[in-house]
């Protein structure tokens, strides 16, 4: 018996959204970045506080990640395949702060 993928839901503003789903792998962002605030901590590792240590830090597995555009029945979506997640400094030109965040890291579009 096969087990069911596991998928990353995030809702995207426009910008960032047309970035994740654009098909030219030049311009494609290929990462994308959440806070490490007690939310993103919750859902993306299998801790409720990031250790003293972040190396130690247990990410859940996500086979994919499925980003919409916005909110309501008919938004856009474009759903990725999920590399893992690491904690780092992210590229400013793809929206990431200054300080450490949790980076998604991206591969292939997948619809």
């Amino acid at each position: 018996m096969e087990r069911e993928k596991a998928v990353l839901n995030l809702t995207l503003k426009k910008q960032w959204y047309n970035m994740v789903s654009d098909i030219n792998p030049a311009t494609r962002k290929d990462d994308e970045y959440r806070a490490l605030k007690p939310y993103w901590v919750h859902r993306l590792t299998k801790q409720y506080l990031l250790p003293e240590n972040i190396m130690d830090t247990i990410f859940k597995h996500f086979d994919t990640v499925k980003f919409t555009n916005g909110y309501g029945a008919k938004r856009p979506s474009v759903t990725r395949q999920c590399l893992g997640i690491s904690i780092g400094i992210g590229k400013k030109e793809w929206g990431a702060p200054t300080e450490p965040v949790f980076i998604i890291h991206l591969e292939e579009i997948l619809n």
